[in-house]
């Protein structure tokens, strides 16, 4: 192995892609309504029972996210987070490379939409400050297809728009989940975040591929 590469933890990379997706909330727009995605407030509010939603459902997010590499042939390839088992640090690059077969392919992201420009996936002092995850179709598409089993997040939405919350603050969080409460739909909001997070289909990609968030 070169002198330059050190083995990292996949639970390192783990962690920070958990914390990206338990802390990136969401609001689009479909039919001039706002849809919202709460990933702070799912996660404090089945803390308090018996199911996790961090541990339980983002867990399994993150296992099929996707990532890049090109394969000798320089074609580019992908790999699922669950499917990675060795991970390497370059220090003085700062990339990040697989090993697949005995051998080590370094870790690109997309910076277009057709996946036809890539950059090196690379790790700072900030983590990956210059990667997102993205929703691939993107997150209004994703909602547009699956309506129909987002009924509870379409009711929420509902509620949080007709009391104007713009900003979740835990304040503004307990009126909402007080709401699901009342109306009893934490069982079908687990449903519909289990749903989600089984059928999603997330990637990693550089910040250049989706300035603005959808």
């Amino acid at each position: 192995m070169e002198p330059n590469l050190l083995i990292i933890s996949k639970f390192e990379i783990y962690s920070i892609l958990r914390s990206r997706l338990i802390t990136q909330d969401r609001c689009i727009k479909i039919d001039g309504k706002k849809f919202y995605f709460l990933p702070r407030l799912y996660d404090s509010f089945f803390k308090n029972f018996e199911r996790s939603f961090t541990n339980e459902l983002v867990y399994l997010q993150i296992q099929k996210i996707k990532m890049y590499y090109f394969d000798s042939q320089d074609l580019v390839r992908e790999i699922v987070f669950n499917e990675i088992t060795d991970l390497f640090f370059d220090i003085k690059e700062k990339t990040i490379s697989i090993k697949i077969n005995g051998y080590l392919y370094k870790l690109f992201t997309p910076i277009n939409k057709s996946h036809e420009k890539f950059q090196l996936f690379k790790l700072n002092d900030a983590a990956f400050s210059s990667i997102t995850i993205d929703h691939n179709p993107t997150f209004i598409s994703y909602v547009e297809i699956n309506k129909e089993n987002l009924k509870v997040f379409w009711e929420i939405s509902n509620f949080i728009n007709s009391k104007r919350l713009t900003k979740f603050s835990k304040k503004n969080r307990d009126k909402i989940i007080e709401e699901i409460e009342k109306r009893n739909w934490r069982e079908a909001l687990w449903e519909e975040l289990a749903f989600i997070c089984k059928t999603q289909t997330l990637e990693l990609v550089d910040k250049k591929f989706n300035k603005k968030i959808s």
